[in-house]
């Protein structure tokens, strides 16, 4: 009965294990973002432009990385090819 209930095609003990990387790097981007929308823009009583603008670069480089790191691990050879 517990058999009938398993997956007929596991995947390889640690398959999962590679995307991490890629996910921590969006996650921090997409936090970047939200905290910008968040946090707003407003003008002080001088006429300055008062926001956090390094969250915007910092949002597309946590992104782009996250893109490099899934691209390298689609592309890097894969191991034991033979067995």
């Amino acid at each position: 009965m517990v058999s009938a209930l398993r997956d007929p095609n596991p995947a390889p003990r640690g398959a999962h294990r590679a995307y991490w990387l890629p996910l921590l790097f969006w996650s921090a981007g997409l936090v970047c973002m939200a905290a910008y929308h968040l946090i707003g823009s407003s003008i002080d009583e001088q006429g300055f432009l008062i926001e956090p603008f390094a969250l915007i670069p910092l949002s597309w480089l946590f992104l782009v990385l996250g893109g490099v790191a899934l691209l390298a691990i689609f592309l890097r050879p894969k191991r034991n090819r033979d067995r």
